[in-house]
């Protein structure tokens, strides 16, 4: 597990708060995602990590898809990436974060990306 270091902040904290920030941590599990690999290339987090004090300014919708295609399956994650072989991707999970219920839904068509995250009422 590799920590990202951030050189600056999106966010509008006091000092105190910036120093209190975790990195984010990334795992080392695949060799197609390396931890050391720049920041708009898809990384694989480490979810236990992941908080409320962690600095999310480099945190990506490409870091949670890979995460979560690759947590589930490796093979899905292949699926979703070769655009040549496949043309259509469909990815829905009905997943418990914290306290509430999502509906994750991933698609892609070509090149087209398409996720939505819906929080249960019920």
């Amino acid at each position: 597990m590799i920590a990202h270091e951030s050189q600056e902040t999106n966010y509008d904290l006091t000092e105190e708060e910036k120093d209190n920030k975790c990195p984010l941590q990334y795992l080392n599990s695949c060799l197609k995602f390396l931890p050391t690999a720049p920041t708009d290339h898809p990384h694989l987090i480490d979810p236990a990590t992941l908080d409320e004090t962690t600095d999310q300014t480099y945190l990506t919708a490409a870091d949670g898809i890979a995460t979560l295609l690759f947590k589930w399956k490796p093979e899905a994650l292949d699926f979703f990436l070769n655009i040549k072989s496949t043309r259509k991707f469909e990815f829905y999970r009905r997943e418990a974060l914290s306290s509430s219920m999502y509906d994750i839904f991933i698609g892609r068509l070509g090149k087209f990306v398409m996720v939505i995250v819906l929080r249960c009422l019920v």
